[in-house]
């Protein structure tokens, strides 16, 4: 079993069975505290990708993230919308974790990109995935198309 703590070997690849187990076994707490950015990182590109074993992980996750690393979940969230909206929108939480893991994040464009296309191609991807899931996604996409309405007003001379 791989353990993260007290260190990640750098050649054993985390998979989501084995980052639960370990939190599992330590407490959320304990796990993320001793994480470093680089073993974070495939945890949260994995969650990017809309892989839905390491989505499912993201209300596991939670309590132990605060700063740049919840921002990071969030903005992972995000960008698995288009990939796998269901799986995005099963994890939604609006409760404590809204912050990170709510429809006002997840749904509302939560990116750093100064392009202008990037919003644009994210939008309509983001878009198509959610009018497929029907009902289920109906408030996302709300959330959606605000964003991208005050998107283009900030943007607007």
């Amino acid at each position: 079993m791989l353990m993260l703590i007290p260190s990640l070997s750098a050649a054993a690849p985390i998979t989501p069975s084995a980052l639960l187990a370990d939190i599992q076994t330590r407490g959320v707490d304990t796990v993320i505290q001793r994480m470093t950015d680089e073993q974070a990182q495939p945890v949260f590109d994995g969650i990017a990708r809309g892989d839905p074993d390491w989505i499912r992980l993201a209300p596991v996750l939670a309590p132990g993230l605060d700063g740049g690393w919840a921002t990071w979940l969030g903005v992972s969230l995000a960008s698995a919308l288009p990939r796998n909206a269901y799986a995005v929108l099963a994890i939604i939480d609006e409760g404590k974790y809204a912050p990170m893991m709510g429809t006002s994040t997840v749904c509302g464009m939560p990116f750093f990109e100064e392009q202008q296309a990037f919003y644009t191609n994210y939008y309509h991807a983001a878009r198509r995935a959610l009018l497929a899931t029907g009902e289920k996604g109906k408030r996302c996409l709300l959330v959606l198309e605000q964003a991208k309405q005050q998107a283009v007003t900030l943007s607007s001379p």
